[in-house]
């Protein structure tokens, strides 16, 4: 598994329900008004591109939810790694140095070889750091408490601080919540059951291109003038379709990115991922207009 893939350009399988314009329209064929899915930008993209024409606006008039990011013990987050790698692995008597050399996925043998490998990894440790046993077990408990914002770790059961907004004509709903200080994590889920769904139907995700961010107050957004493919966090990471977990895939955006989803065949969904932190840039040179 290569974690240099190059970019590919392709739709995914789709087993979801059709949603074509029709839907957009009423019996009369009038269009219908725009479908509110989320949480409105603080101003319309510049840079329009004629692929984004006829997109479906995405804003929304409810109240908008918690936006601070969940921040988690890092010996939670690698824990949640072990049970998924080594599900038949009871946990509870782990040391902060087990748990931390767990989680790295790196053991491959048996449950029954599992020990002998963690005190050869805690030997090789003492030997590389030229540091007593108990110091290196100290500093890998120190490092678990450390508290962190897990940039891809999918919402806890009942969080508030989690956006959801159905896709039309689907049984399926876009799903945002705050990551990190400047990043929110994206992914789909079931409208019903709130279950996460890799990829439930054929689509693409675009950033819009942005002339001059700072008009958007996010300057840290790149300036361009085509739009740019966006591709899931696993996807970067070397992972085919294939090999990702069901229900595991999600995508990374930053404060403020307009994003477009596309579908065959259906009109495009427009998206302003939230500012959490707008900066207005003051340019003190003096202006003039022919």
């Amino acid at each position: 598994m290569s974690s240099h893939q190059v970019p590919r350009k392709r739709y995914r399988g789709s087993n979801s329900p059709d949603d074509s314009d029709e839907q957009d329209r009423t019996p009369a064929g009038v269009p219908r008004e725009a479908t509110y899915l989320t949480p409105p930008p603080s101003s319309p993209p510049q840079g329009m591109t004629a692929s984004s024409q006829g997109a479906r606006s995405v804003q929304d008039t409810a109240a908008h939810p918690d936006y601070t990011f969940e921040l988690h013990t890092a010996r939670d987050v690698y824990l949640g790694c072990i049970r998924k790698l080594y599900p038949d692995l009871d946990v509870v008597n782990l040391t902060d140095f087990q748990v931390m050399a767990l989680s790295s996925g790196e053991y491959e043998g048996s449950m029954a070889g599992i020990q002998q490998w963690l005190k050869d990894e805690l030997d090789s440790v003492v030997e590389l750091q030229g540091e007593a046993e108990q110091a290196v077990l100290d500093a890998a408990t120190e490092a678990c408490n450390e508290r962190v914002a897990a940039v891809g770790l999918k919402p806890s059961v009942g969080a508030t601080n989690v956006s959801i907004r159905p896709v039309t004509g689907t049984e399926y709903s876009m799903r945002l919540w705050p990551a990190s200080e400047q990043l929110w994590c994206f992914d789909f889920v079931h409208s019903t059951t709130h279950q996460p769904k890799n990829a439930p139907f054929e689509f693409e995700l675009w950033a819009e291109p942005l002339e001059d961010p700072t008009l958007h107050h996010a300057p840290w957004l790149p300036i361009g003038l085509v739009s740019r493919r966006l591709y899931s966090m696993e996807f970067g990471m070397g992972y085919g379709e294939d090999e990702i977990e069901e229900g595991e895939e999600k995508f990374a955006f930053m404060d403020g990115q307009t994003c477009v989803l596309k579908r065959p065949g259906h009109r495009d969904i427009r998206f302003t991922v939230p500012n959490r932190h707008p900066v207005v840039v003051v340019d003190k040179a003096e202006v003039v207009v022919f």
